[in-house]
């Protein structure tokens, strides 16, 4: 029932995108596994889409770059943007359940929606960050690794596309990659 589960959830969520406009907090809808990615994707479109939350432009979401099909969720997400006339803050990881998915799709024998070798996700991801930035007038990106040449590739991209510093920012977990977190700081980037 993918309608009736969209406005299951979208019911419990209006609530708290009311109380993340009230306090201007920032909400991003993550993506978790593959089986509800449409499902994640349709719920954060059409909720933005009503007229109460048209104008909370501090709501985002994740796309994971091993996803086989990663560049046609992010063209459907500019796509939708750009209609509506407002940013939206889009995350982008590369994917952090690969042996769930790949192990629910032998057990299904349904095709694998993950990249089985780890250059392909670095591509993608590659690719992702520069439709990203080249669609920065409506994307607000974030680019989330610990990988130095990914960081580096969202960078220079950025850099190639004449962005200014604050048009996209760098995210590490916490307590990971410290050395990295102060080059991105040194270099006076934005690091979330």
């Amino acid at each position: 029932d993918f309608e009736g589960s969209v406005a299951a959830v979208k019911d419990r969520l209006r609530p708290i995108f009311r109380k993340g406009i009230e306090t201007g907090a920032a909400l991003t809808l993550d993506l978790e596994q593959f089986r509800f990615r449409d499902l994640t994707l349709e719920v954060f479109t059409s909720l933005l889409d009503e007229e109460e939350f048209r104008g909370y432009d501090d709501a985002g979401a994740v796309l994971q770059a091993y996803l086989r099909d990663a560049d046609q969720d992010l063209d459907r997400l500019v796509d939708w943007a750009r209609e509506r006339g407002r940013p939206f803050h889009l995350r982008l990881v590369k994917g952090a359940y690969w042996d769930y998915e790949t192990v629910v799709a032998a057990q299904e024998g349904w095709p694998v929606p993950v990249f089985t070798h780890k250059p392909d996700t670095d591509a993608m991801y590659e690719k992702l960050a520069r439709v990203m930035l080249q669609a920065s007038d409506v994307v607000r990106p974030a680019f989330a690794s610990h990988n130095v040449r990914s960081l580096a590739v969202a960078v220079e991209t950025a850099r190639d596309l004449g962005l200014a510093p604050n048009a996209f920012e760098l995210q590490m977990l916490h307590g990971m990659g410290d050395p990295i977190k102060a080059a991105v700081r040194a270099l006076g980037l934005r690091l979330r």
